[in-house]
């Protein structure tokens, strides 16, 4: 049996959502979206064959540890209604236990989830290796806080894949052209090398028009400029779209395997937009990556809550959901299927 440590990074600010709160504790049908996400990870239908979740650890501003425990610690009134075989014990903690300690899944071998509350670090990826220095799972599962509609057969999935390859994520094939911008500004006069200069329209300075851009690798701290007000930068190349995936959580690895790439990113200095770019860096003395990483099909519906928008398409998801179990709790007659 394969034990499974789930990590939640719930450290961020929401700036992106133009909030001054961290979006996870903003309200979602009257729940906090932490509240949804959680709950989904803890549906006991998400379990692949032969695995067992053992731990639930939250990483998150140690300013906002009672926010957070209050919002995982709300009331069920209707479990099966939201997720399918979780219950809430009323068994009080036992001392010096995870003041949340109270919640499992009612078809776990365990009688107890472990949920553990770790400092986040100034980074999603300092706040991922802070959980996972307390994880004692065989894997570890590593799921965006801000994903609250993940969905079991998803997870299931990522699960049944990392069993066979050691390391799995969720990732969307994309069906757009898909572009690399030139590094440098398009140069309107070099391209007309031929042209006369008294040919060209005579602009002055004040008459210009002019965009700016971020130049690609500088993580948008850099800016050029550009002679046309449309333009964001230039074309450098087109990729093979067959081969471009965009990539989700959850992101599930063997733990030593993920516990090495997060030390070796420190030692480096590297900083990834995911764990599995972390893992991508291991390599062996010939150069070759040690340990390829499976890409499981993702869900459109899995999309990260970045801008107040998302809240609303994401309110409208749960709405559909909640009505769907509602009407297959009616046609069991209170039990789900």
């Amino acid at each position: 049996m394969a034990t499974i440590s789930l990590v939640v990074p719930a450290a961020g600010c929401g700036a992106r959502a133009g909030l001054n709160r961290n979006k996870v504790l903003v309200p979602l049908l009257n729940r906090p979206l932490l509240w949804w996400t959680l709950h989904a990870l803890c549906d006991a239908s998400a379990l692949a064959p032969g695995t067992h979740v053992t731990q639930l650890i939250v990483a998150a501003r140690r300013e906002e540890f009672a926010e957070i425990e209050a919002a995982i610690a709300s009331p069920i009134p209707n479990a099966s209604s939201v997720v399918p075989g979780a219950v809430a014990s009323s068994a009080p903690s036992a001392a010096g236990a995870p003041l949340f300690s109270f919640f499992h899944p009612a078809t776990s071998p365990s009688p107890r989830l472990s949920l553990h509350l770790v400092e986040g670090g100034n980074s999603r990826q300092q706040s991922v290796a802070n959980a996972v220095a307390v994880a004692s799972g065989d894997f570890v599962l590593v799921h965006d806080a801000a994903r609250p509609l993940v969905s079991p057969p998803l997870i299931e999935r990522v699960l049944r894949a990392a069993l066979r390859f050691d390391c799995a994520i969720a990732a969307l094939p994309v069906s757009d052209s898909v572009k690399i911008a030139s590094p440098q500004p398009h140069d309107s006069a070099s391209a007309q090398p031929h042209e006369p200069a008294s040919a060209q329209p005579h602009e002055s300075a004040s008459s210009e028009k002019t965009a700016s851009f971020p130049v690609p690798g500088d993580k948008g701290v850099g800016q050029a400029r550009a002679r046309s007000s449309d333009a964001l930068a230039m074309i450098a190349q087109t990729l093979d779209r067959s081969l471009v995936y965009l990539a989700q959580t959850p992101q599930v690895f063997r733990r030593e395997i993920l516990d090495e790439a997060l030390h070796q990113a420190a030692r480096d200095g590297f900083a990834g937009t995911d764990c599995s770019s972390l893992v991508e860096r291991l390599r062996d003395a010939n150069g070759r990556q040690r340990f390829p990483i499976a890409l499981v099909a993702g869900d459109e519906r899995n999309f990260k809550i970045t801008f107040a928008a998302d809240l609303e398409r994401a309110a409208t998801w749960l709405q559909d959901a909640k009505l769907q179990d509602a009407r297959l709790q009616d046609s069991n007659h209170g039990t789900l299927a």
